[in-house]
């Protein structure tokens, strides 16, 4: 990984770290902007979301049928602590690991794409949210399709209603972001081949979980797969461009190419 003092052990060399801090925070500025626009403007796009948008929820049952239900009856009910387990937990270190670890390495390329794919998810996805109106398989077939997060999880299935409508399935941001993770992984498996094989087993689970759980339909899981692969497309896009400006530059990354020759 990395090959200089300044980024084998940032923390050991204080001004480097700060250097690698500095050059990333206007990425993670990106990312917390759009956060918070999307947590300030949550009600009005709901309401604006019944006004302009589609309900596609027939269309998705007519399309998908009990597909859901049967992906359910394939697993044994022991299944449900662990999706569960996934959908909440395994799904934050998913996200949170890479930013962590991307930290650390000779460029800090890798950490930048991450931070914006990560905000492209979320400003996408809300803009999807307000073009479409669906409700997931729990609501619309509870007779067939079990709904395990309330029996596992009441707490956090009470939280995520409060900051989140029942509406906004289309698509599934845990997948998504989910396949961003992954391709990420697989980018940068040299760097760390451990982590690999672990963010390909979490991500899966995490994206057949959506559907377990019966929150996701299976249209919702593809378009989140589309939107995974776009985001990192774009995060890739941005950052390239970012880096034709010299304030924006990765500059550990000159520095350890400048102590390698």
């Amino acid at each position: 990984m990395c090959r200089s003092l300044a980024t084998l052990c940032p923390l050991r060399d204080p001004d480097a770290f700060k250097r690698r801090l500095h050059s990333v925070a206007p990425f993670v500025g990106a990312l917390a902007i759009v956060l918070v626009i999307n947590k300030g403007l949550h009600k009005f796009s709901v309401a604006l979301s019944w006004e302009i948008g589609r309900n596609v929820t027939g269309e998705f049952y007519a399309l998908e049928g009990e597909f859901v239900a049967s992906l359910q009856e394939l697993f044994p009910k022991e299944a449900a602590l662990y999706f569960a387990f996934i959908y909440v937990f395994g799904y934050i270190v998913l996200l949170v690991f890479p930013m962590i670890a991307y930290l650390f390495r000779d460029s800090l390329h890798t950490l930048k794409v991450t931070l914006i794919a990560y905000a492209a998810n979320y400003g996408l996805g809300v803009f999807f949210y307000t073009l479409f109106i669906a409700y997931g398989p729990r609501n619309v077939m509870p007779s067939v399709v079990s709904q395990p997060m309330y029996e596992t999880f009441p707490e956090v299935m009470l939280l995520t209603s409060a900051i989140n409508t029942n509406v906004n399935v289309f698509p599934s941001l845990h997948t998504s972001l989910a396949v961003t993770t992954m391709i990420l992984a697989l980018m940068t498996r040299r760097s760390f081949p451990r982590w690999t094989p672990i963010a390909l087993v979490i991500g899966t689970s995490v994206v057949i979980s959506t559907m377990y759980l019966g929150i996701h339909w299976l249209t919702d899981v593809v378009a989140g797969i589309a939107l995974g692969a776009l985001s990192v497309y774009i995060g890739e896009y941005v950052v390239n461009r970012a880096d034709r400006v010299p304030i924006l530059r990765d500059r550990d990354k000159q520095a350890s190419y400048r102590a390698s020759d």
